[in-house]
């Protein structure tokens, strides 16, 4: 399979379960699925998450997972996706969509950036802070990551469909800021499937 109909997949079972109510079943519901598909993805284990965001109302309204992908290479690779809008939850639409008016400096979510001029959206913003903060027992996406790179260096694929996309390509930026200021970003071969 290649490499963007893989991360196209991964992108699409993101959204698996979207309308169960109980967040719980949903990473449940979620991770048993990409189990029962992981030979036909090419992957070989869930290695984080998949962790959804639960906000006041009804429904999640972000969902993220990391899978270690199959492969021969001697670095091992692993993908970090990101689950667009949920289609029917109020506060994804309004919070991390809609809210394009104002602006934020990129240094709020990244405060070890070189690019001090840089502003991005508000819902972006909001978007990046509840993804940034999403914890599988304990770890952060950031953490995770910095506990793989301890043992070797990685390649890192991160992808996403909708608002998934815009936010792999934002967290991706802000992971990037992240690993250069812990002196990491060497052991990290990040591609970014928007």
């Amino acid at each position: 399979m290649n490499k963007k109909s893989q991360m196209a997949l991964f992108s699409f079972l993101a959204y698996y379960g979207f309308l169960d109510p109980d967040v719980i079943s949903l990473q449940n519901r979620v991770k048993n699925a990409l189990i029962s598909v992981k030979d036909d993805l090419e992957f070989s284990e869930v290695s984080w998450g998949p962790i959804a965001h639960e906000h006041h109302e009804v429904l999640s309204d972000s969902l993220v997972y990391i899978v270690k992908n199959s492969s021969n290479s001697q670095v091992p690779e692993y993908s970090l996706v990101i689950r667009g809008t949920n289609p029917f939850s109020i506060s994804s639409w309004i919070n991390q969509d809609l809210d394009v008016a104002g602006q934020t400096p990129w240094s709020r979510q990244s405060e070890h950036t070189n690019a001090g001029f840089a502003y991005i959206s508000k819902a972006t913003d909001t978007s990046l802070a509840i993804h940034r903060n999403l914890e599988d027992n304990g770890e952060t996406v950031l953490s995770w990551v910095l506990n793989q790179v301890k043992i070797s260096a990685i390649k890192l694929n991160v992808t996403g469909h909708s608002l998934g996309g815009l936010m792999s390509t934002t967290f991706g930026l802000w992971l990037y800021d992240e690993l250069v200021n812990q002196n990491v970003i060497d052991k990290v071969d990040m591609s970014i499937y928007s």
